[in-house]
């Protein structure tokens, strides 16, 4: 479990590097490993993903989700995401907040439902989380980052 963050590192950094297949195969054995390894590395990913909204708001004690259409620029609910991106975003937004209660209540049902289901949602879930977590690394790499 040790090698666990520095392949989440590593494989995020592939990411940036624009070889997304390569990172997402690096953290593939680590989700399929067992559920705890799997909300561990969401964890993870979404600890990346926050860190600029969290630099940027030090003092924030929580941290809410606001979803706008891309085409009108109107406000939209979070119930109109596909199932995979609603459990990312509010995953992230629930780790955010300091409240791992909630973003891990919010993986137990979201798999239960996967497999319930018997969909690929929680892969398709993954994968959007590890590309946020890219997209806020670029973001670190390009505008810096402030110590907190």
């Amino acid at each position: 479990m040790s090698t666990h963050p520095d392949t989440i590192t590593t494989a995020i950094a592939r990411g940036c590097a624009g070889d997304r297949t390569a990172g997402l195969l690096m953290i593939q054995p680590l989700i399929s490993e067992s559920a705890r390894h799997m909300v561990s590395t969401l964890s993870v990913l979404a600890e990346v993903t926050t860190m600029p909204y969290r630099d940027e708001h030090p003092d924030a004690d929580f941290f809410g989700l606001s979803v706008t259409d891309a085409e009108t620029g109107d406000e939209r609910s979070a119930e109109e995401l596909p199932a995979h991106v609603r459990f990312a975003a509010q995953f992230v937004v629930a780790h955010a907040s300091g409240d791992y209660r909630q973003s891990y209540a919010l993986f137990d049902a979201f798999a239960e439902r996967c497999i319930r289901e018997e969909n690929d949602d929680l892969g398709a879930a993954t994968a959007a989380m590890y590309d946020m977590a890219v997209a806020s690394t670029l973001h670190m790499a390009r505008h810096g980052r402030r110590p907190r």
